[in-house]
């Protein structure tokens, strides 16, 4: 049964969930396994009375990702069928076990009455979100067609004291033992893992000779860093934003080759972050207007100043970064690897005129030049080669 308390003002408040559930036992741990039918569903979240943890620059303990509208509307059509069987069950959780009344029904061993107290909880979906949300919409546009239509739920309760952490470990767990979770937000969760088992990764915390894996959440550190201040700023998509120059799990990729280096020459974060800021503050002097024009940067279709340049997407941060990492052999970038004008004289060279000597439609980094970047592929190995060839100029004798 569930009860909708009717306010006189006409704003409706759900009071409480109230089902009959199964206990379940997992070492320690209680899980309450029930049923939850659509219209229970679809009111549930139209009231924000359950919800996922959506990750956000404002939230960014979040670790879910917003609902994707083909993949629940796909679900929600499918379970207008007549086979439209989905036996899975959504995981939920809630984060104040004080809002959780248990009552034993006598006579059924591990078999409860169980109340969620709505006012003072909300209901997290930490597995099965299109699942739920495709429900929602199917009792929106099929109005009485699955309102009765059934899906099994468990319910998580965490005991610590970080509730939404180990909220966030169960979605972490299903997403990388039954299917890989998107890169960025694993990326999140690593780092905030991470930094509850050793604290804060501050600017002077040294990177650490670790396998290249293990670099992801100082390379996310750095990241975040970069895209708040300094020549990269805004320009790397974070999960659940609109999509930018180029993606956060991209970004950090191409900076491992520099961050294996800083760890072997014991680095910090902040020299790290430095560098970089210092080599592309470089390039953006030399190539501004490649980090103002670039294909999404949401210029109008008629403004004469645009075109599509691939400096600051795939194409030129794994080539450059690739330059970068190698360049920290050179003895004049050595001795001061977080100065702009050490790759100011770096790059300024006849020999580099054909990268960094146009900015603009008939540039190296424009998707109009077939003989620049954008004409060698976006492959792996056509970044390699350029960055190589970059480099080979760099250190011709």
């Amino acid at each position: 049964m569930f009860i909708i308390d009717m306010q006189q003002n006409k704003d409706e408040s759900m009071k409480t969930l109230d089902v009959i559930a199964i206990r379940i036992k997992q070492h320690d741990k209680d899980i309450y396994a029930f049923s939850l039918d659509a219209r229970t569903i679809h009111d549930l979240l139209n009231s924000k009375k359950m919800d996922i943890d959506r990750w956000s620059p404002t939230n960014q303990d979040g670790y879910q990702r917003n609902p994707t509208d083909t993949r629940y509307k796909k679900f929600g059509k499918f379970v207008l069928r007549r086979d439209g069987i989905s036996p899975l069950s959504i995981l939920l959780s809630i984060r104040n076990k004080e809002a959780l009344e248990l009552e034993p029904i006598h006579g059924q061993q591990n078999v409860f009455h169980l109340k969620i107290k709505l006012k003072d909880a909300i209901i997290y979906l930490p597995d099965g979100q299109h699942r739920a949300y495709g429900l929602r919409w199917a009792v929106d546009m099929y109005p009485g067609e699955v309102d009765n239509y059934q899906l099994p739920a468990v319910l998580f309760i965490a005991g610590g004291e970080d509730p939404r952490y180990e909220e966030a470990q169960q979605f972490y767990l299903i997403n990388t033992l039954g299917k890989r979770v998107k890169t960025d937000l694993a990326q999140r969760y690593i780092l905030r893992t991470k930094e509850k088992a050793q604290g804060t990764l501050t600017e002077t915390v040294i990177i650490p000779e670790d396998s290249i894996k293990d670099l992801d959440p100082y390379a996310l550190k750095i990241s975040d860093m970069l895209n708040a201040d300094g020549p990269l700023a805004g320009m790397i998509s974070l999960p659940n934003s609109n999509t930018l120059a180029i993606s956060q799990n991209s970004f950090i990729d191409s900076i491992k080759p520099l961050l294996i280096r800083a760890a072997e020459l014991h680095w910090s974060i902040g020299k790290a972050r430095d560098t970089l800021a210092a080599f592309w503050g470089a390039i953006k002097d030399k190539c501004p207007r490649s980090f103002s024009h670039w294909d999404g940067d949401g210029c109008s279709a008629g403004n004469p100043e645009h075109f599509n340049a691939v400096l600051v997407k795939t194409s030129g941060m794994y080539s450059l970064n690739a330059v970068l990492a190698k360049s920290l052999l050179l003895p004049e970038v050595s001795k001061a690897p977080t100065e702009k004008e050490t790759f100011k004289k770096l790059l300024d060279t006849p020999e580099l005129e054909t990268y960094f000597g146009e900015d603009g439609l008939g540039g190296y980094w424009s998707s109009s030049n077939t003989g620049g970047a954008a004409g060698r592929g976006t492959s792996r190995k056509s970044f390699k080669d350029i960055s190589d060839e970059i480099w080979s100029h760099l250190v011709e004798e």
